[in-house]
């Protein structure tokens, strides 16, 4: 049987706001419902639908609207607690569950039970109800060296705090899990259940319906970018290479036909999608101006993409004491506009949240994060007082304008990282070295001369080795302004005389960063350009393209090779 259910999860605890003894309990359960809201999104892949009853209940019968909310949602998450044994609330809430799962698909997945056990608070376990007993549980407490039980809080200070994240990892990874199995079951069921003839298309489509696809006609701002994308390709009528839109409403026109053989070139001629008929009522000219306005919030001009698989993190998750050397010499630059002076000797940095900014799904990596709200690159120390950069961001007419800062990262989750001492902020003098050539060699760096020798800083060890293909590398930077990332399990792709392109996980924002040998953490090049888009419409926020992409040509990142400037650097 098909569950019909809104909710992924429905989290049950006890919650009397008229008494105190519930107060910090009702703290613990929204910090951990927000925690888990980012994290299950970030596995799901999009915004999952986390519900809780937070109104004060004072009678001994369950509402209509909560019998449907447990009818309907996948898991049920209780968070075990001294109060919730007591609850008479709670465990109606319990049974009622029980009652309506066994109804439908039964309570059982496979081997796994669709109610979470989150222990907050220790309880012996001879106390726990019968429907709960069985259930290994997450215990979010340790015993100390006497054996006595203490709470894991979601405050960063707190002695157990790093016990809590782990437990919640774990409690995040499960139900995902959970979740795809229910909904590939679903699937499988619909997929089974008998369909519904398409309906006869409009006479003024015949002469599209030997080369069209069935499908549900919809408006076409509800497709995503890549559907989108894809129909202009299936019509001939979009290069994606150029960045631009060729297009003709006609079948057979020899524009058309030149066209469709660009296409097969850049992506051969058996990947060329069919026309779906499903927009075939919209005319391709439209069609342009609905995937150009998709795109407009996010620029396609100098943005890479996410190679193979999303390896980037944050600083506090690097375990190699050599790699944190390495992020050590990375820079992030700025344009002094990108701070507002305050008094007391510190500048605030001024930023935007990352989500927000870039319209982005719930599901992105470090949706939460700040992202700095002016433009900037990011670059790396090769002496006491000169970083490396990209060219196309430094040149002699904004040097002084720039502006270097080492340390924003990310030292812990959560952390606030926009206020930083102005002794940590170092100011461009002058251009001690730069070359930008666009085509042939392909030459983009330059060397930035600051105010002052850095205090407390790597200084990067530049490579002599020759580059090759295939070569293990990983990269530090600043993708899209965010606090600084390091993506690892990348590798050199093709080696030309000046640069290098490479399986990169990096964005806009990247441009100047130091591009490591995994085995030797000597900086080998700087990333400089890209040609494809960062990201892709999905009908509610955009998403992160992922590549290899069979729609989306890519070579891969190019990077500018150290040997290009290695000389200069040590002279000085």
């Amino acid at each position: 049987m098909k569950d019909q259910t809104d909710n992924d999860v429905f989290i049950s605890y006890a919650h009397l706001d008229n008494e105190p003894l519930f107060k910090d309990q009702e703290g613990w359960v929204s910090s951990f419902q927000f925690s888990l809201n980012a994290r299950l999104g970030q596995l799901l892949g999009r915004k999952p639908r986390i519900w809780r009853d937070i109104i004060l209940q004072g009678n001994d019968r369950l509402s209509d609207e909560i019998v449907e909310k447990l009818r309907n949602t996948k898991v049920l998450l209780a968070v075990i607690s001294p109060g919730y044994l007591q609850s008479r609330w709670c465990m109606k809430e319990l049974r009622e569950y029980i009652k309506a799962v066994e109804a439908g698909s039964g309570l059982y997945i496979g081997n796994k039970s669709r109610i979470f056990k989150v222990v907050k608070t220790f309880v012996y376990h001879e106390a726990h109800p019968d429907e709960l007993r069985d259930l290994l549980g997450y215990e979010f407490f340790l015993k100390d060296d006497r054996g006595r039980p203490h709470e894991c809080t979601p405050e960063r200070e707190a002695v157990y705090y790093q016990k809590y994240l782990k437990e919640l990892e774990n409690v995040a990874y499960d139900i995902c899990e959970l979740i795809r199995e229910i909904e590939r079951e679903n699937l499988k069921t619909a997929n089974e259940a008998p369909q519904p003839s398409p309906e006869e298309p409009g006479k003024e489509n015949k002469e599209r319906e030997s080369i069209s696809v069935s499908g549900v006609r919809k408006p076409p701002v509800e497709y995503s970018f890549e559907d989108l994308d894809r129909e202009l390709i299936a019509r001939g009528a979009q290069v994606p290479e150029k960045k631009r839109f060729k297009f003709k409403d006609k079948e057979g026109t020899p524009q058309r036909d030149e066209v469709v053989e660009q296409l097969k070139e850049l992506y051969g001629s058996g990947s060329i999608p069919i026309p779906d008929l499903a927009l075939s009522h919209i005319s391709t000219g439209e069609l342009v101006k609905i995937l150009m306005f998709k795109a407009g919030k996010i620029g396609f001009g100098g943005s890479r993409g996410i190679w193979i698989g999303d390896d980037r993190m944050d600083f506090y998750d690097i375990i190699d004491e050599q790699v944190k050397e390495s992020a050590n010499c990375t820079a992030a630059v700025f344009l002094e506009n990108s701070f507002v002076e305050k008094a007391g000797g510190y500048a605030m940095l001024r930023v935007k949240n990352y989500g927000k900014a870039f319209n982005l799904v719930d599901s992105e990596p470090f949706h939460h994060q700040p992202v700095a709200a002016m433009s900037m690159c990011t670059g790396f120390l090769v002496k006491e007082d000169v970083v490396a950069t990209a060219a196309h961001f430094a040149d002699r007419n904004n040097v002084t304008s720039l502006r270097f800062m080492f340390g924003y990262k990310m030292e812990e989750p959560y952390a606030r990282i926009d206020k930083f001492f102005n002794q940590s902020i170092y100011k461009g003098v002058e251009i001690i070295g730069r070359k930008l050539i666009h085509d042939g060699k392909k030459s983009d760096w330059a060397l930035v001369r600051l105010d002052r020798p850095v205090e407390g800083q790597t200084i990067a060890k530049l490579s002599k080795r020759e580059i090759f293909s295939d070569q293990s590398i990983y990269v530090m930077g600043h993708p899209c302004g965010l606090p600084l990332k390091f993506a690892p399990g990348a590798k050199v792709r093709n080696v030309e005389e000046t640069y290098f392109s490479a399986y990169l996980d990096i964005y806009s924002g990247n441009s100047g960063s130091p591009v490591f040998d995994s085995e030797t953490h000597e900086v080998i090049g700087m990333v400089v350009r890209g040609d494809n888009r960062d990201f892709r419409w999905t009908g509610s926020g955009f998403m992160s393209v992922l590549y290899p992409n069979p729609e989306i040509h890519s070579e891969g990142p190019e990077c500018t090779r150290v040997s290009e400037f290695i000389d200069i650097v040590e002279k000085l």
